[in-house]
Parts: structure tokens; sequence; C-alpha cells
């Protein structure tokens, strides 16, 4: 599966059609033309500078966050990168798992040198080419990285990107699901991903599927399937 997905990557090239039947819960995204970038930052600057003290402070407030199980016939894929600096020693996993919360399948990769957004990217690539793979025909796919979930729906050639090839990939293949969900998710909701991927990046091993729940993740792993909560801070105004 690696090799072939890294044959992919060297292919691709160009942008999925503008009609493509998958979607994402995060759908609201500000792009300023290239030319005015400078300026924009800097009347941003200003702006921020002049108006500082005429907004409300935002407040910050605890919220519960828990994963969810997918709906009936669906499968979910939970995602994460890890990098040990930004740019540093990259790895990357991930998990599906049905709509009674079971394992299905996991994996991990550590992927050398570089960014945390190419790491993110890397997790969802390989995930969704298993869950492919596994015939997850209905996929929710969850990820804690906005930015990444937010580059596969940006309306751009990839040919602009450093891993252009990475989103290509994704784009042209999440529409091979009969029906697909990309979605932003909380770190707290993406802890056995996230576990998984620092688990990873200390590991000798450079690729690993796991066809049964590992040992190193049944505390996080049950504690999803209870439905236990996790408490993060969120500002609101």
């Amino acid at each position: 599966m690696e090799g072939y997905l890294c044959h992919l990557l060297e292919k691709v090239h160009d942008a999925p059609p503008a009609n493509s039947k998958f979607k994402t819960r995060e759908t609201t995204t500000f792009v300023a033309p290239a030319s005015s970038g400078r300026k924009t930052f800097v009347k941003s600057a200003e702006f921020s500078h002049l108006a500082k003290d005429s907004f409300p402070k935002a407040e910050r407030q605890k919220i519960w966050v828990k994963w969810v199980a997918p709906t009936d016939g669906w499968f979910k894929l939970n995602t994460d990168g890890s990098c040990l600096g930004n740019p540093g020693s990259m790895a990357t996993a991930g998990i599906i798992r049905d709509h009674h919360g079971n394992w299905v399948s996991g994996f991990s990769k550590q992927l050398g040198f570089g960014t945390s957004l190419k790491a993110e990217l890397c997790a969802i690539a390989l995930g969704i080419k298993l869950a492919k793979d596994l015939a997850c025909r209905k996929l929710v796919v969850e990820s804690d990285s906005l930015s990444a979930v937010k580059l596969l729906f940006e309306n751009y050639s990839c040919n602009s990107h450093t891993s252009g090839a990475l989103i290509q990939f994704c784009r042209s293949t999440l529409p091979d699901f009969s029906e697909v969900q990309v979605c932003h998710t909380l770190r707290e909701g993406n802890m056995c991903a996230d576990a998984l991927a620092k688990h990873a990046n200390l590991s000798s091993d450079a690729w690993k599927v796991y066809d049964t729940l590992p040992g190193f993740l049944r505390s996080c792993f049950f504690a999803d399937h209870v439905g236990i909560s996790h408490v993060r801070e969120a500002s609101v105004l």
C-alpha cells in the first residue's frame, strides 16, 4: 500500500473537478488576493492596534469534548500527524472504527523530516487509502488540523502548494466513496489517533498496520468507546 500511494503521489498534478461530491463541515475560508498581501497585512496591523480596546475581551469557558461514533452503516477515520519540532521528525497515524465504536483497523508511519502540516496531510492520504482498500463505502474523516481540512477544499491548483501532490491525492480519492464527510475535530476528540502518532514518532517501525487494537491504546480506546468527555478551555465573547 505504501509503495502504491507513493507512486500515485508522484503522478498527480491537476486540481479535481469543480463538482466533486465530497464535502466538509468547515466551509468558511477567507483568501486575500496575492497582490494585496502586504497592504492587507499593514492595514490589518493598524486596525488591530487602533481598535484593540474597542472590542470586548474573549472570556475563557470550559467545554466538554468526546469522540462520537458515526451513524449506522458508516465508518469513521481519525487521523493525526506528529512532528517533533516544526519542521522536525514526522510521523503519522490513523484509526478506523465502525458505528458501534469497534476497532476496524489502524496504521502508523514514520515520515522523516518535515512540517506538521505535511504530517497531517499524509495521515489523511494514508487513512483514506486504507479505508478504500477495506471497502468502507461511507466514511467520516476527522482531523484536528483545521489547516489540513481546509486545504482539501480551497479552490486553487495543487501545483502552487509544497504538499500539492498529497492534497491532489486526497481530492481525487475522496469521490471514490459512495458518501464521505471530512470534518475538523478538536484534539480532545482525536486522542487515540494522537497517541498512535506520537508512539510512531518514537518507534522503529517505518510502516505498520494494526488489524487489532494495540495494547498501549487500550485505555484511550475504551475511554472513547464508553463516551468519556474531556474538558477544554475555549474563548467565547
